[in-house]
Parts: C-alpha cells; structure tokens; sequence
C-alpha cells in the first residue's frame, strides 16, 4: 500500500499517516519534499522505517515456588486431613489453586516477531514490562468479583526480557487470601497487550470462632457465644470457670510443622485497673486439630462491675515456608476485646441458695 498524504507544518511537525491501520508490517521507505507559502518546493528526502503495528503476540504466565513448583489444585471441600499431607479447613466446592510460598518466580512465554521500530529490532523490540498483583475475590466460578480487585504491587521491568520475549524473574507476594497476577507488555513501536493469569489462592490461618463454650453463672442458664463477632460482654461470676473454644482454618497444602499460640485473658477493676492476667498456652501437640479448648477461672474476690478482656494468637509453622499468624479477637494485631463483665460472686451465690 502506498500512503500520500499533505501535511500542514503550521500545525506542527508531527505526523500521522493516516490510514496507518491498512499499512502491512515490515520495513517501509518514507518520501518527503517541502513546499514553502511562495510555492517553492524542496528535493524529495527518502528514509526508511520499520512499521509495527502488531501487538506482542499471545504467550503464558506460569507461577512458580522456590522449589519451582507450579502453582498447585487442591482438592476444595470441608475436610481437615493431617494424615495425607494436605491441611484444608475451608468452605470451597471446586478445586482451588494453591500457592503455599509467598516468595515465587514469574515466568512469561512468548514473543514479538514484529517488533521494533528499526529492522535490528525485529527480534528484540521489548520495551518494558509491567507485572501487576492484586487482591481479588471470585464467585463460585471462579470469575473475578466486580469492584473486588485491590492492586497490591508494580514494578516495571525493562532489562529482565530476553530477546525471546520470555521472561522469568523473583516476586514476593503481599499478604492475601485470593490473589491475581497481570502482566502488560509493551514493544518498542508502542504496542500493548495484557496477559492475565487466573486466580489463585494463598496458603492462609484464619480464625473460624472464638466462642465461650460455658461460664458458670447459676443465675443465667448459658448459649455459647462467639466473640469473633460482634457480641456483648457476657455476664459473670467472681470465682467461676469459664470455658472457652477455639477453632481456625488452616488452607495449605503442606502439612505444619507446629500449631501452636497462646491467650491472654486481663481482668480490670470497676476503675480500670490491672487485678488480674492468665495466660493460657495453646499447641497442637495436646488438643485435636482444628480446635483449641481449655478453661480459665475468675479469681474469688474479684469486685462486681470488673471486666474481662481477652486477646491472643494462632501460628501455623512450616520447615520451609513462612509461618502464618493469625490475632483474635482481631485477626490483624493484638487488640484487647471486652469478652465478660463481674455481676456477682459464685461463693456467695452458692452460699445464699443453700440458706435459702
């Protein structure tokens, strides 16, 4: 095809040829001459060019662990199943995508035969690289939620591609439960294309509940309640036992090394002040998975109108990999969480009922 066209320089001295989206790819000879408002006209000026409009062609995102192992599909469903080396805990009916490290490499196949913007360029004309991450949240087919994608980290890469076009590079994921990976490639013409991955999920401790099983308040007949939500303080008994339950989720498909984690329960007089702290240590060795349980005692002469907070933490850890951790009552950060207010003393209660 050949393209002539004037140009007025008045407007400027950029050009568009127009039609350009009819010209075929390859190397092409530019003529140019010049023609002043007194009509004089110039020599005709020739130079060549490599035209490129075709965008880098279609390619694979593979995503790797350190031990460079693909992303894996693990089987979904309500299970817990130590025995087998897969530990899931979670609500998924389908296979999920499961990347246990957060530490992985980034491997793109593919290439742009047409690239560049001179002839040399023709097998190199990368310009840069653009790898996005996100945090995401899919439907039950797996189809990214709309509104639901958080970018999460960038970085732009420009000496990394080979002349190939592939590329294969280190990349630490930030902290997440559902996670995306896109990766924009653009040539040295200016052409685009995005290259994304499917969803994946990340190895993840979370905290299912964290209920008081029984408190022993002869006043009240007791419902579990579970303080991972939003409920109000239950009410007490200055010497009583309170039993407590906790249960976490643990999505990876490497078998932990250790479970483990500890709560701290603080009592706080009528005006606030420290009068009492237990800390209960938790590990996996002496309860069965998933659920921590054991029981903690109010001391006797704890006034009425003392309050009972609670915190604590979970830690899932691996022979290889980073541990997980997770907070409660909180899941980010150790926060203190108003769990019990004192109404009343047990060994009176228990005295009063027996003369009565």
């Amino acid at each position: 095809m050949t393209a002539q066209f004037i140009q007025d320089l008045n407007s400027g001295l950029d050009v568009e040829i127009p039609d350009a989206e009819r010209l075929t790819p390859g190397k092409k000879t530019v003529y140019v001459k010049a023609q002043d408002d007194l009509g004089n006209v110039s020599e005709i000026k020739t130079t060549e060019i490599f035209y490129d409009n075709i965008a880098p062609n279609k390619g694979d995102i593979t995503l790797n662990d350190k031990e460079n192992n693909q992303v894996k599909v693990v089987e979904g469903g309500r299970q817990w199943n130590g025995s087998e080396g897969e530990y899931i805990y979670f609500e998924k009916e389908d296979n999920i995508r499961l990347m246990d490290d957060r530490n992985i490499r980034i491997q793109l196949d593919m290439g742009d035969k047409d690239s560049g913007v001179k002839p040399d360029f023709s097998k190199n004309g990368f310009a840069r690289v653009d790898i996005i991450e996100y945090n995401v949240t899919t439907n039950a087919d797996r189809n990214v939620i709309s509104g639901s994608k958080q970018e999460v980290g960038r970085k732009t890469l420009r000496t990394e591609i080979k002349p190939d076009g592939s590329l294969n590079i280190p990349w630490t994921l930030t902290y997440g439960l559902e996670k995306q990976i896109e990766i924009i490639v653009y040539d040295n013409a200016g052409n685009s294309r995005l290259f994304r991955d499917d969803p994946f999920y990340m190895s993840a401790l979370s905290l299912v509940h964290f209920n008081l099983q029984d408190v022993v308040n002869p006043q009240n007949k007791w419902h579990p309640v579970d303080f991972s939500g939003n409920s109000e303080s239950a009410e007490m008994m200055a010497g009583g036992n309170v039993d407590f339950e906790i249960m976490y989720g643990l999505l990876t498909a490497k078998a932990p090394e250790r479970i483990h984690g500890s709560v701290e329960f603080v009592i706080k007089d009528p005006d606030g002040t420290k009068i009492d702290t237990q800390i209960i240590t938790l590990d996996s060795s002496n309860h069965e998975a998933p659920v921590f349980k054991d029981t903690f005692t109010i001391p006797q002469e704890t006034p009425v109108g003392s309050k009972v907070y609670a915190n604590g933490w979970i830690k899932a850890e691996f022979t290889d990999n980073d541990p997980l951790i997770v907070y409660f009552p909180t899941k980010d950060v150790i926060v203190e969480r108003e769990i019990g207010v004192i109404t009343g003393n047990l060994h009176e209660e228990i005295q009063f009922q027996t003369i009565r």
